[in-house]
């Protein structure tokens, strides 16, 4: 792992997972994976090709389990878990029944099973074996309080219930978003569902998608592409 103090790369950050121990991982799309730590030096930490065992440096999201265990959903190469310090295991369409390697989102349920997203739908990834939801280009994978896995697309949100094994739609014309593009979803940290579309913000309570107003008059319109929320629940 290549060590560098402060040290600035010309790649943006695709995606980012802190462990408990506070230090931040980071995906690029050329540079691999980065992690900081949160001591007042702000070591930055590089895994790369040329000093790792990484697959590829071409990254879009990071899943942190825990400060052992880190999962990366790359551009080419499917799904790789890095168990620290340096054990690289691949999970694609080679080593299971994965049926497309650009994975574009990852995250677990509360079970620690690992969810992922690709163009050609979404899926779960449980002791090394992948099903696979076929339904096209989703951006976006996130696990709610009650347990079920939202997945965010071009077509409005799917909701998979893993107790009933039943799939649900909310689209336009049956829920209340007034877009059916859907780039992003998160929960809170009371497991409150929240939706990023290409029209602004929106959330799931009580069973109804709830358009969020919001009293800036900027924010109107927005085009969300990430959310996020932090350890005080606020939302970013």
């Amino acid at each position: 792992v290549t060590h560098s103090p402060y040290a600035q790369i010309n790649s943006a950050a695709s995606s980012f997972s802190a462990i408990s121990g506070n230090a931040l991982f980071a995906t690029t799309s050329q540079f691999g994976l980065a992690s900081v730590s949160p001591s007042p030096s702000g070591t930055w930490s590089y895994y790369q090709k040329i000093n790792t065992s990484i697959p590829t440096q071409n990254l879009n999201d990071v899943y942190a389990e825990s400060d052992n265990r880190i999962w990366i959903a790359t551009k080419d190469f499917g799904i790789v878990k890095l168990d620290m310090p340096s054990t690289w295991t691949p999970y694609n369409s080679s080593t299971t029944s994965m049926h497309s390697n650009n994975i574009s989102a990852i995250t677990a349920d509360h079970s620690g099973n690992i969810w992922f997203a690709n163009e050609l739908g979404f899926g779960s990834l449980i002791n090394g074996s992948v099903s696979e939801f076929m339904m096209g280009v989703v951006h976006d994978v996130a696990c709610d309080g009650e347990g079920n896995i939202w997945a965010a697309t071009d077509d409005g949100l799917k909701r998979w219930n893993p107790s009933s094994h039943s799939m649900e739609y909310f689209g336009t014309e049956t829920s209340g978003l007034n877009t059916s593009t859907v780039l992003c979803v998160t929960t809170d940290r009371n497991g409150k569902l929240w939706i990023g579309t290409n029209a602004g913000l929106y959330s799931y309570e009580s069973g109804k998608i709830v358009k969020v107003t919001p009293a800036n008059e900027y924010q109107v319109g927005m085009v969300i592409k990430a959310i996020s929320a932090d350890q005080n629940n606020k939302l970013w």
